[in-house]
């Protein structure tokens, strides 16, 4: 519902001239992907009690290193043009390539986060059995 809205806002804005608008539409669909290529990893790894705990999570680790956000997008367009423009048969391998491609950009954002959540775990345990 949120992707349609934006659309509909980028398409209302071309046709208008309305820069803030585009500009709005932009941010709006970068934001969308962007959450949409972390949620998915951060649910297999972390765990949360809330879901509205797992979205701010999200939003909080996908805004916090542009540089990766560019390395993940930059997959996708890979991806993308390597099924498009290449040959439709590669979406198979494609599939497969783009999750190595983010779990390889993601890993390094989420390591000092799974070792914290590995060694809290590791001292629940350690209480547990004390």
């Amino acid at each position: 519902i949120f992707g349609l809205a934006i659309y509909l806002m980028y398409i209302y804005a071309l046709n208008n001239q309305a820069t803030l608008l585009l500009i709005i539409a932009i941010v709006g669909a970068y934001q969308w992907i962007i959450f949409f290529i972390y949620f998915f990893p951060m649910l297999a790894i972390f765990k949360t009690d809330k879901p509205i705990a797992m979205i701010k999570n999200v939003l909080i680790m996908s805004n916090i290193s542009i540089w990766t956000n560019i390395k993940v997008i930059g997959s996708l367009a890979f991806v993308f043009l390597l099924v498009v423009f290449v040959h439709p048969v590669f979406l198979i391998i494609a599939i497969g390539l783009y999750g190595y491609l983010v779990s390889f950009h993601l890993i390094k954002r989420f390591k000092p986060y799974i070792n914290q959540f590995e060694n809290q775990e590791k001292k629940e345990e350690e209480d547990e059995l004390s």
